[in-house]
């Protein structure tokens, strides 16, 4: 996959590029059977490109704002799943089917741990 540059650094680029172009803006580039590319031309992409990046940081913004608020209501869903499932323990009992039902391993299915064998290096 191609890498994408970095718009910021490609406007700062441009932003050279048209400082020394605006004083020989006779030079315009391109391949035989292309359009050239004009001074005026790259001065409209780099307005294109500002926009673009500039909207581009405002919808970031709004979604920093968005993955906070989704992050917190994950937090305060996760407390109560929690809570809910040591109050099912609690009253129902750590071996319990409502127990298991609501995520938690009952008792009598935990395994238990065994020893590992000891070899004894000569």
């Amino acid at each position: 996959m191609a890498v994408v540059p970095n718009a910021d650094n490609v406007l700062s680029e441009l932003d050279v590029c048209l400082g020394v172009w605006q004083a020989h803006q006779e030079i315009k580039l391109g391949n035989t059977g292309e359009k050239p590319v004009a001074f005026a031309d790259v001065q409209a992409l780099h307005a294109s490109l500002d926009a673009s990046n500039k909207a581009v940081a405002q919808k970031e913004q709004e979604l920093t704002g968005l993955r906070n608020k989704r992050d917190g209501d994950a937090s305060a869903g996760n407390d109560v799943v929690t809570r809910f499932r040591s109050v099912v323990k609690g009253l129902l009992g750590p071996d319990s089917t409502e127990y298991e039902q609501v995520g938690g391993t009952r008792r009598s299915e935990i395994k238990r741990g065994r020893r590992k064998a000891t070899t004894t290096d000569k």
